[in-house]
């Protein structure tokens, strides 16, 4: 085997390394027995069941909500709701400003309209006397 090859092969089992590394983070209650799952706070077990298609799965563990892995990746379902619940609030207060804005605006308007009305009747006014003189 000539240098690059060498190079190759190496570079592509640390690769390696990596991935099986990252999918064992993710996967920290993978494969623990119930009482070893019940035992970790990190984990909950789930009982085993029937899919709809008719495929049944075995029991297992898993992480809890949040607890993913140890990078902390992984958020708490709550705090998504959360999010989502402020980002709602948030567009309903940005169309309640929006609204007082565009009914400011028209009141503006109508205002500006009714001193353009007393205007243009001021200048027939002076109009008319002008021509009864």
């Amino acid at each position: 085997m000539n240098k690059f090859q060498t190079w190759i092969t190496l570079a592509a089992f640390v690769a390696s390394l990596g991935v099986s590394a990252n999918l064992q983070a993710d996967s920290q209650c993978k494969d623990l027995s119930q009482s070893q799952c019940t035992g970790n706070d990190d984990c909950t077990w789930v009982n085993g069941y029937t899919r709809q298609d008719g495929v049944k799965v075995d029991s297992y563990c898993r992480a809890k909500p949040g607890k993913a892995n140890d990078n902390g990746d992984r958020r708490d379902n709550r705090d998504k709701k959360d999010d989502k619940r402020k980002n709602e609030d948030k567009r309903k207060d940005d169309k309640k400003d929006n609204k007082k804005d565009d009914k400011r605006k028209n009141e503006d308007k109508r205002k500006d309209d009714k001193k353009d009305t007393k205007k243009d009747t001021k200048k027939d006014k002076d109009k008319k006397k002008d021509k009864d003189k």
